[in-house]
């Protein structure tokens, strides 16, 4: 390395530190003052974070998860936006499709929970969509 050496990123420097040959030994004088520049320069974390996938919520993978893939309690309220106390009475009335495990775990069956939930939903018509009444017609 030489006294003075400007590589622009850490990348650079690593790339560098990769090609040199085996036993090249590095004062730590030096190390430090090239480092020092790079620490105040972004790395490439940032670009690789924003590459990641987000984990998406229940709420949105019960849509997407396989339909026998199997969820607890806390995954199914957060699913369906409501309470644990809410899922546990609903579980009582038997309106929510469930079962107990020999250890008598809860679990829902995503598709049957999606099933469940389509048989409730209601058809609500935008206001732009109905039919408009024109002076002078009839409907």
């Amino acid at each position: 390395m030489t006294a003075r050496a400007d590589f622009g990123s850490l990348g650079a420097f690593v790339d560098w530190l990769a090609a040199a040959p085996a036993g090249t030994s590095l004062d730590a004088g030096q190390l430090l003052e090239t480092l020092k520049p790079l620490a105040t320069v972004p790395t490439e974390q940032p670009a690789l974070a924003a590459q990641m996938p987000v984990q998406a919520t229940w709420r949105e993978r019960l849509w997407s998860a396989p339909a026998d893939a199997r969820i607890g309690v806390t995954e199914a309220a957060e699913a369906l936006g409501k309470s644990a106390s809410w899922i546990y009475r609903e579980m009582s009335r038997k309106t929510i499709p469930h079962y107990k495990t020999e250890s008598r775990e809860l679990v829902f069956v995503v598709g049957e929970l999606r099933t469940w939930l389509r048989g409730r939903e209601e058809m609500m018509t935008p206001a732009l969509s109905r039919p408009r009444l024109v002076s002078g017609a009839r409907p």
